[in-house]
């Protein structure tokens, strides 16, 4: 019973027996140590400390932590590098397709676009041929009457040009009889102030008889003699370039070609004479 006489029993344990805390010892790095880490210093010397010493001295744990936090920082570093990259190709890549796509759309609009402007082409063409074929008669119509207008407009801006006629038709009649020239008011004075003037080319001026009439339009005149008259009325030579054209329309089965009216009868009355 002597082996079991120091035992102490559990339930006198807690009081006669004490509970042992060793002392915790904080060690702060020396000042050599420091000095030693130091980059610079360590960049300076060669002198590289013993393990035993660096783990005595904590410089082990500080270089420990230093280089895994050198490494986390490169790790960090070459990840960002990665996923930069990465985001990069992407992006290019997305807009490399986006743009692919976006120019084999608009690609095939247009084609379908182009496609439709030239059928509207072949159908304008088409139309142009249909118009002529059956209105050509229509078309030659207005551009007579158009014509016509423009011919009367001229005539009656250049007085010259019924001087002109008149010594024609003059000179086509007989020179034993006495010939009558009915004329515009307009072409009458002018036609007067020539003979005045001895600009107008004709040897007995006392055959000849001017006669002023209100209904004839300026640029013709009618001419009368014993033997007959010769008719040189605008309206009467529009009409004779009608009638000539006439003959030569596109007919059509409801084609109805009308002449072109005269817009004064010839025997009007005498309304003044010189």
């Amino acid at each position: 019973m002597e082996v079991f006489k120091n035992i102490i029993r559990r339930e006198r344990a807690e009081e006669e027996v004490l509970a042992f805390e060793p002392r915790v010892l904080e060690l702060e790095l020396s000042d050599s140590a420091k000095v030693y880490l130091n980059e610079d210093n360590r960049k300076k010397s060669d002198f590289v400390m013993a393990d035993l010493m660096a783990k005595q001295t904590g410089v082990e744990e500080v270089e420990s932590q230093s280089h895994k936090d050198m490494v986390e920082q490169e790790v960090l570093e070459r990840l960002k590098e990665v996923q930069e990259a990465t985001y990069q190709e992407a992006f290019a890549l997305g807009k490399e397709e986006g743009s692919k796509q976006a120019f084999e759309a608009v690609k095939a609009e247009l084609e379908e676009k182009i496609s439709q402007f030239g059928e509207l082409i072949e159908q304008l063409r088409s139309l142009r041929s249909e118009v002529l074929k059956h209105h050509e008669k229509e078309i030659i119509e207005m551009v007579f009457s158009i014509g016509k207008k423009i011919a009367l407009k001229d005539l009656s801006e250049d007085s010259s040009v019924i001087k002109d006629l008149v010594e024609e038709l003059v000179d086509e009649s007989e020179k034993d009889e006495e010939i009558k020239i009915f004329l515009s008011p307009h072409d009458h004075a002018f036609v007067s102030e020539q003979i005045s003037s001895g600009n107008f080319k004709f040897p007995d001026l006392n055959r000849l008889k001017l006669i002023s009439k209100e209904a004839m339009t300026s640029g013709g005149c009618l001419v009368q003699t014993r033997f007959g008259s010769i008719d040189s009325q605008v309206e009467q030579r529009v009409e004779n370039a009608w009638l000539a054209l006439q003959g030569k329309l596109p007919r059509t089965d409801d084609t109805v070609v009308e002449e072109d009216p005269v817009s004064d009868d010839n025997s009007g009355s005498e309304e003044g004479e010189s």
